[in-house]
């Protein structure tokens, strides 16, 4: 069954790679995640990252802090904040102030199989120098995802796992800016435990954004996203 599931990943992987390398859009993602355990409910985290769009110059680089509650193995309260910062030299620069509130329920799991939902809250504060899109718009965000068994591979001590996720994010007033960025994210990956506290993981995902012409999501971006986890503090 680990055999199998693995041949199906690395086709996943192979098909999505085609296809992201076919599209003008194709962006690299880099994420380190770092946290620290408060106390046994109690965790402080969240993500510093970089991505760039290669067939341009654009970049974006961000920073998101958060604090974590856990009332149950189950069950998670996350609040925080972010700061986006996006450039290209030749076109634009942009900023977004962002705060968020989630839930997130890690249930069911099935012989082996997690399941983990993430359903919340964001509000969003954009600034773009010459613009009037320079406003607020708050925008809702459900995340599914379901994670294999660990399995053993090539050998290696540190277990493996395959991973896909699918996430809806929506803009709240549907106002001009935010109908513009509502979008889908489809996501195959693999990971690996390299120890009991650092984590790696391989993603490639698809981005269905709205057309503005036609209002349906038909503009795809592919990227690939390197996430790096490591946990501080007692594990």
């Amino acid at each position: 069954m680990k055999k199998i599931l693995l041949a199906i990943g690395i086709t996943w992987l192979i098909q999505m790679v085609a296809i992201a390398q076919n599209s003008d859009k194709f962006q690299i993602w880099t994420d380190f995640s770092p946290s620290y355990n408060l106390s046994e409910k109690w965790r402080i985290g969240g993500d510093v990252g970089y991505r760039i769009r290669l067939s341009t110059k654009s970049q974006t680089a961000y920073i998101r802090p958060g604090l974590s509650f856990n009332p149950s193995k189950i069950i998670n309260f996350t609040v925080g904040f972010a700061n986006f910062n996006s450039w290209n030299p030749d076109e634009f620069t942009s900023a977004e102030l962002r705060t968020f509130q989630f839930v997130v329920v890690s249930w069911p799991q099935i012989k082996g199989f997690q399941f983990k939902h993430r359903i919340g809250l964001e509000q969003r504060w954009f600034y773009l120098p010459g613009f009037e899109l320079n406003k607020f718009t708050p925008r809702a965000r459900y995340y599914l995802e379901l994670k294999s068994p660990k399995f053993n591979l090539f050998g290696m001590d540190s277990p493996f796992f395959l991973m896909a996720n699918f996430e809806i994010l929506r803009d709240i007033n549907q106002n001009t800016i935010g109908r513009l960025i509502d979008h889908n994210r489809y996501t195959i990956g693999v990971g690996n435990h390299v120890s009991e506290r650092f984590r790696a993981e391989v993603r490639l995902k698809i981005i269905n954004l709205v057309d503005p012409d036609i209002n349906e999501f038909v503009r795809d971006i592919g990227v690939l996203r390197l996430r790096f986890y490591y946990k501080f503090g007692s594990t």
